[in-house]
């Protein structure tokens, strides 16, 4: 049953960091509106492509290699532990180092809860 809940937790990580990746690769400029950034010229775009796209399409690939006896699935958690973590710190720094009482637009207010749930099922996944 535990081997089912990490293929799980991976085959929904794999999902969700692909659609992130194509998105962001494909429509940069709407990536970035979704999340309230404004890239500044054609760098900006580059960026967006290069941060959000590349990174988050081979995130995907590392979320996928176990299901090809390509990675373990303990070293696929561990990336995902590491980047929703990682994800999920800044925003937690965020709350206490940037209110200045502007409100949240509702996508980032629900990555708060994506990158928790995330971070907590990696971890829970990998600790099983």
């Amino acid at each position: 049953m535990l081997h089912v809940f990490s293929h799980l937790v991976l085959g929904v990580f794999a999902l969700f960091f692909l659609y992130t990746g194509i998105m962001s690769l494909w429509r940069p400029e709407q990536f970035a509106r979704a999340l309230s950034l404004q890239p500044a010229d054609r760098s900006g775009i580059v960026e967006i492509r290069a941060q959000y796209g590349g990174f988050f399409y081979v995130a995907a690939m590392t979320q996928f290699a176990p299901f090809f006896g390509i990675m373990t699935i303990q070293s696929a958690l561990m990336i995902s532990v590491v980047i929703f973590g990682g994800l999920f710190l800044g925003r937690i720094c965020a709350i206490f180092l940037d209110g200045d009482g502007q409100p949240l637009t509702p996508m980032i207010r629900s990555l708060f809860a994506v990158d928790g749930i995330g971070f907590a099922a990696a971890l829970s996944a990998m600790c099983l």
